[in-house]
């Protein structure tokens, strides 16, 4: 079994360590504050009274500790460039919340090292592991929409639960950027976005032969909303995070009845526990991540030609993605 440590120990650090501590791999907590540090490990005692709970060390500690195989970061965004690489430059693997970088310059150096020594380089897009989301993937592999045209996702949060580290862009869109581009599997072709007086952006995403995603998110809504819908040609799915039922099916081409929706099961394995044991199966089969390097590169690259979008008051941005799953850097233009 990898044995890991948790760099982070604030509101998403606590839940990652909860499924590490659960899956027998954490080893060590790593914070800046000994009081989150602690406030953690008591946490951790309450959930599981019965299990040895992991240690506080210094980062640097953990850096020339050759026990520990891999780093989880969950620490502030704009300090995930930092640890990772050195993380990396250290021969660990490494699992790092998304947004993993701002700029795709930032990034390709930690690929290339990651590359160089046969090191494991995941990205924390939860949204590629949800269980439901899994069923929609099957479903859309299998045909049972026709093929894919178009998806609309929606994304709220409401103002008091507002990530201020980070804006409705970075914080929410690279949930449904990074499901798009595993989705349709292929480069998109170019970038919009948009936001209105109420703080709600719209990104377009737009693809070859006429597919497109549009995503609204925003951190000032009355309330959370979670919708996600894939139109086909032939049919739709949609997921609603507090309808019931949640996962839905519509093959018979009409959107607009609600009679021709269909219920569809799917399994109830927390989505952050599900991404815990696949980051764990990488480490031991050296598999690439599906939330890997170069498609974190991908997201990446979408957000920051979405954010020089917004810049620039909604002007699309052209990108120049080659592939699915490689980056040509130098023809980006943004």
């Amino acid at each position: 079994m990898s044995r890991l440590a948790l760099v982070g120990c604030g509101r998403w650090g606590k839940n990652l360590a909860r499924v590490f501590h659960q899956l027998g791999s954490l080893a060590t907590v790593v914070d800046s504050s000994p009081t989150a540090a602690q406030r953690l490990l008591d946490g951790l005692n309450d959930s599981f009274p019965h299990a040895s709970l992991p240690a506080i060390r210094s980062f640097q500690d953990v850096l020339h500790d050759p026990a520990i195989h891999a780093v989880v970061l969950a620490t502030p965004a704009a300090s995930h460039i930092s640890f990772a690489d050195q993380a990396l430059r250290h021969g660990k693997d490494v699992l790092v919340e998304k947004p993993v970088a701002f700029q795709t310059r930032q990034l390709l150096p930690l690929i290339q090292r990651a590359e160089d020594n046969e090191l494991v380089l995941m990205a924390g897009h939860i949204l590629l592991y949800h269980p439901a989301v899994n069923a929609m993937v099957s479903a859309v592999t299998e045909g049972k929409i026709g093929s894919l045209e178009r998806i609309r996702c929606l994304r709220f949060n409401p103002a008091q639960a507002a990530h201020e580290e980070l804006s409705a862009l970075w914080s929410l869109a690279p949930h449904d950027v990074a499901l798009s581009l595993h989705l349709f599997q292929q480069a998109p072709r170019w970038v919009q976005a948009t936001q209105n007086q109420a703080g709600e952006i719209t990104l377009r995403v737009d693809f070859p032969h006429h597919r497109q995603a549009v995503l609204y998110v925003s951190t000032n809504a009355e309330c959370r909303q979670r919708e996600l819908l894939l139109e086909g040609t032939c049919g739709s799915l949609r997921f609603r995070e507090d309808a019931r039922p949640a996962l839905q099916l519509n093959s018979q081409g009409d959107r607009t009845r609600e009679t021709v929706w269909h219920s569809l099961s799917f399994d109830a394995e927390e989505p952050l526990l599900a991404e815990a044991k696949h980051f764990l199966r990488c480490l031991s089969t050296r598999e690439t991540p599906r939330s890997g390097a170069e498609h974190s590169l991908n997201v990446t690259a979408v957000l920051q030609a979405a954010q020089k979008s917004l810049d620039q008051h909604g002007r699309p941005i052209t990108l120049g993605l080659s592939t699915p799953n490689h980056l040509a850097s130098d023809r980006l233009g943004i």
